[in-house]
């Protein structure tokens, strides 16, 4: 795999320099296939299309991480002021397609995928909108964002990580239905978590009066109910350019007064389990044709499993 190779100079006990990532389609493809089998663990038995979005965000993602780094030393060693951008929404969309485009690589991944048999429209479709907000103000944020990174201007925005930020809507006999937006079902693979910055919020509990080792009067907060707001880094990719929303996300402590517990996510939302069941569908980790009309292809002799046979054998299979 076409990894970052680190240098260590003499007399550095630290992780010093690194070597660019290619961004031709022959190393995103070998990145791919990498993420998918041993960061994914997942084989030629797997049918769910979502690991292979998966895969192909991780392989981005490592592109945007080497610039995101890039953009914050260059401000940390030129010590520039910086502007933060408070709102309660974010309707940033779809990151895999934004990030593709401003990379520059949209060409060459198209090659990649077609290595894979894989479609970019079909993967683009799998990610689910970001549900970091319901209103025209939050996609106003969005736009903001973006053009500051384009513009490499020094600013960050905050915001809060909504599990359910947005909702789904359906009619009932006549009436309108709404029901949760599961967008964090099965985890967010552009976000980085932050937990070494965790801050705790209290809410409820009693002030109790009592006196210090000096004998000083004293008023502290106690039997309080606790919330540990965790960040997460979501990188804002602009032209040549990143920068990064932290969300805050709060998580409810066990009991009072207690530490942090990680909770884990809901199943797969139904939107993805729905697309695995079309007979030929390009997504398929697997070929779903006879075994004897594959063998009679020619992409058959392909010693990938990810790649298990050509369009051809997905429409006449």
């Amino acid at each position: 795999m076409n990894m970052t190779r680190f240098k260590r100079e003499e007399g550095c006990p630290g992780l010093t320099d690194v070597e660019p990532i290619r961004m031709d389609a022959a190393s995103l493809e070998e990145d791919i296939r990498h993420y998918y089998t041993y960061s994914l663990g997942r084989d030629r038995n797997c049918r769910l299309s979502h690991y292979a979005y998966e895969a192909v965000a991780m392989a981005v993602r490592e592109r945007l991480m080497e610039r995101w780094r890039n953009t914050r030393y260059a401000y940390e060693g030129n010590n520039f002021k910086r502007t933060y951008y408070l709102s309660l929404e974010f309707l940033m969309g779809r990151t895999l397609g934004n990030s593709v485009l401003n990379l520059g690589i949209e060409g060459e991944l198209v090659k990649a995928l077609s290595e894979l048999c894989l479609e970019m429209e079909e993967i683009e479709d799998i990610e689910p909108d970001a549900g970091l907000g319901n209103g025209g103000l939050g996609r106003l944020a969005a736009c903001f964002l973006d053009s500051c990174a384009t513009l490499q201007l020094p600013v960050q925005g905050y915001g809060i990580r909504y599990e359910y930020g947005m909702f789904r809507q359906h009619i009932v006999d006549g009436y309108q239905v709404e029901e949760p937006d599961h967008w964090l079902a099965a985890d967010n693979c552009w976000e980085i978590k932050r937990p070494e910055y965790r801050q705790r919020v209290k809410f409820g509990g009693r002030s109790e009066v009592y006196e210090d080792a000096s004998g000083r009067r004293r008023v502290r907060w106690v039997d309080t109910n606790n919330v540990y707001a965790i960040p997460y880094d979501l990188p804002i990719p602009g032209i040549r350019t990143v920068r990064s929303i932290p969300c805050g996300c709060g998580r409810p402590s066990p009991r009072r007064n207690s530490t942090w517990v990680n909770s884990t996510p809901a199943t797969i939302p139904v939107r993805w389990r729905e697309k695995t069941t079309r007979k030929k569908s390009p997504w398929s980790c697997i070929p779903t044709m006879p075994a004897k009309t594959a063998r009679n292809c020619d992409c058959a002799s392909s010693i990938s499993w990810l790649r298990p046979a050509c369009r051809t054998c997905w429409t006449s299979g």
